[in-house]
């Protein structure tokens, strides 16, 4: 597996929505997003959020399939924590790892018209 892919995927897992195996640390619902721009919750598949796997899973299942076929946009939503970042990891015109910052909106964004 390429370094970047690891990479990236670590990071993917790190920034993914934990919040249903540590509920205590939720916010109250009503309560201000921690992001500058509101956004919707979605509420997560319990079985999508059972465990780091099946998040991972999840969102493999989300971004694969055939060209053309629409993608559940609002499930990969409900996989990241508000506030969340994807980090991507690409190497730069100097030979050196760069990291783009992105949000999961932004990823779907950048994402949804190549898929």
């Amino acid at each position: 597996m390429p370094r970047s892919l690891l990479i990236f995927l670590m990071l993917l897992l790190a920034s993914i929505n934990f919040a249903p195996l540590l509920a205590q640390n939720q916010p109250k619902p009503g309560s201000p997003s921690p992001q500058s721009a509101p956004t919707q919750q979605h509420d997560a598949k319990p079985s999508d959020v059972a465990s780091p796997d099946a998040i991972l899973a999840a969102a493999y299942d989300v971004i694969s399939g055939p060209a053309a076929q629409e993608r559940e946009w609002d499930r990969m939503r409900s996989l990241f924590y508000p506030g969340a970042q994807l980090i991507r990891t690409a190497v730069n015109n100097e030979g050196r790892l760069s990291a783009n910052f992105l949000t999961p909106q932004e990823y779907i964004d950048r994402a949804g018209s190549y898929f």
